[in-house]
């Protein structure tokens, strides 16, 4: 009877142990996936004069984002903030990086702009990842604009024949590609509507019924062989073309 009373102890105490063990093992924290931003640009009876310099009067009703790393949502790798807003001709977007060494050497339009440093835009009208247009600004204001019909598509650039017509302009804080330290620039830009709605003429109503998606990044060019960049709505994914984590975008009267 001792015995079997030896044995029945032995076997509860292993089966504590057993259970503290199982309870000290931690549970996989699940991965975060970053909330698809939300904006509401404002229209303006003002618009901006498209000189590549931010004026506070002009631009001080519109909307402010900021911006987070592509990869994860997690801190921006360098400080940047854009500015929109509308009106029944354009697209209003301000840019202003903080880059301490610009490097912006191509010269021509359509030129590879996304190897060194820009901004860009990812527009789509019908929030289907369909006929979506990508507008890119260099530091020296030369513009790289195609249109895609699907993600990346057609291959390798989309529709590089598409033309923007978008005005645009920017004013570098430094001098692009040399060794002397610069503080960064600043882009303005307008995109006409009739552009990328491929229509005329245009309402308010066509413009605020749209279910727009959109997407705004910076990239860095840190040297030769290392870039980063910067997006207002995180892919988590290495792919800028992620039209199903674009933000959502209204624009509205006030």
């Amino acid at each position: 009877m001792k015995r079997l009373f030896f044995l029945l102890q032995l076997i509860a105490l292993l089966l504590a142990c057993s259970s503290k063990k199982a309870d000290n093992k931690k549970t996989p924290e699940p991965k975060t996936i970053s909330l698809i931003p939300r904006i509401s640009v404002p229209y303006t009876s003002s618009p901006p004069v498209i000189d590549g310099k931010i004026d506070t009067k002009e631009w001080f009703q519109a909307k402010e984002t900021s911006f987070r790393a592509p990869l994860d949502g997690g801190p921006p790798s360098f400080p940047a903030r854009a500015f929109w807003f509308w009106d029944t001709s354009y697209l209003y977007l301000a840019f202003v990086v903080t880059d301490s060494k610009i490097l912006s050497p191509h010269t021509t339009h359509d030129a590879r702009l996304w190897e060194h440093d820009a901004i860009e835009l990812q527009i789509d009208p019908s929030g289907t990842g369909k006929n979506y247009f990508e507008i890119q600004v260099a530091p020296n204001g030369h513009v790289f604009d195609t249109k895609f019909l699907s993600p990346r598509n057609p291959q390798p650039f989309g529709l590089r024949n598409w033309d923007s017509n978008v005005v645009a302009s920017a004013v570098m804080h430094g001098k692009a590609n040399d060794d002397v330290k610069d503080t960064g620039y600043t882009v303005e830009l307008a995109l006409p509507w009739q552009s990328i709605l491929e229509k005329a003429p245009i309402t308010k109503d066509d413009i605020k019924n749209m279910p727009w998606r959109a997407n705004i990044y910076v990239m860095n060019r840190l040297n030769p062989k290392q870039q980063t960049a910067v997006a207002w709505s995180a892919l988590h994914i290495g792919d800028f073309h992620t039209p199903a984590r674009y933000g959502f975008v209204k624009f509205v009267d006030k």
